[in-house]
């Protein structure tokens, strides 16, 4: 005669047995549908392409990913882990690229190239700009 504890273990057993084969066949019936590397591909170049087209406008990760039918943490989590860096930071770098290009290139007033960059606000602009590149907008004018 088995004991409660022993007649117990063997019924939770079964059940789990029972359970992994009912789970098994279900997954069997229904094959999943395999996602194509060109198809990630295509999604992270589209994701980088809007991001360069617009990085000049008000735009957050929350309007990007619902460009993508994304939530924003899925998308934030989603760009860090297939680009190794945050959304933010790759904003952040083609506005920097922007401003730099623009310094070199232009007499435009600093405030008119955070404009131009996308930046909220020239304080703004001129703080980030001293945290990435070392120097003011205006000394790296005068620099380069």
């Amino acid at each position: 005669m088995l004991s409660t504890a022993a007649y117990l273990a063997r019924l939770g057993s079964a059940v789990v047995s029972a359970l992994a084969a009912v789970l098994m066949a279900v997954l069997l019936a229904c094959p999943l549908r395999r996602v194509d590397s060109d198809e990630v591909d295509k999604l992270q170049r589209e994701m980088l392409e809007y991001i360069r087209i617009h990085y000049r406008e008000h735009i957050t990760l929350t309007d990007v990913a619902k460009q993508f039918h994304l939530s924003p943490k899925y998308f934030s989590r989603y760009f860090r882990e297939h680009f190794h860096l945050t959304f933010t930071a790759y904003l952040e770098h083609l506005r920097m690229d922007c401003a730099r290009k623009l310094l070199e290139t232009t007499d435009v007033s600093v405030t008119e190239v955070a404009e131009q960059c996308g930046f909220s606000s020239v304080s703004f602009f001129i703080r980030s700009f001293n945290r990435v590149n070392g120097c003011s907008p205006l000394k790296w004018r005068q620099f380069h």
